[in-house]
């Protein structure tokens, strides 16, 4: 009877720590997304056409704010 409460213990315990993994691993991939998506709005800022200056003028954010969907 010992050894089948020390299987379930096993069990238990593997659960966990799946579960436990893979939040952890959840939490990683979207730390990931995340820097791709700011790596992406950077490269279309740098290859754009517009002088850094315009995106650093407060009434260029304030247009920007104003034409959001």
């Amino acid at each position: 009877m010992g050894g089948r409460h020390v299987l379930v213990d096993v069990r238990l315990w593997i659960g966990a720590l799946l579960f436990v993994g893979g939040v952890l691993y959840y939490q990683y991939w979207q730390s990931t997304q995340q820097a791709r998506e700011i790596e992406e709005t950077d490269a279309a800022i740098l290859t754009s056409g517009l002088p850094i200056e315009a995106y650093l003028d407060g009434g260029f954010q304030n247009w920007l704010k104003r034409s959001e969907p």
